[in-house]
């Protein structure tokens, strides 16, 4: 794993595959899709923070390979939680 940066690039890169007819192309929609395809084209993997729009297997099938790894983030507990457990 070679890359890793924040999901904007992919979700950018995901929501104009998925949704052609949506008005998301933009001056930073285009910045940020040029960013994901220069990763794309020159890592063999992608690493990026799990979160809630898309996971790894998602991607995978979309853009037809096995080049996305989801890596987990640690969710901190809150005093409230704590207390309970």
């Amino acid at each position: 794993m070679r890359c890793s940066w924040t999901a904007t690039c992919i979700e950018t890169a995901r929501r104009l595959i998925e949704n052609r007819k949506e008005g998301v192309l933009s001056p930073l929609a285009l910045l940020d899709l040029s960013t994901f395809v220069t990763a794309y084209c020159l890592h063999d993997r992608l690493a990026f923070l799990h979160n809630d729009l898309f996971g790894a297997p998602e991607l995978d099938q979309l853009f037809g390979s096995d080049a996305f790894v989801e890596l987990p983030v640690h969710r901190p507990v809150d005093s409230e939680t704590r207390s309970r457990g």
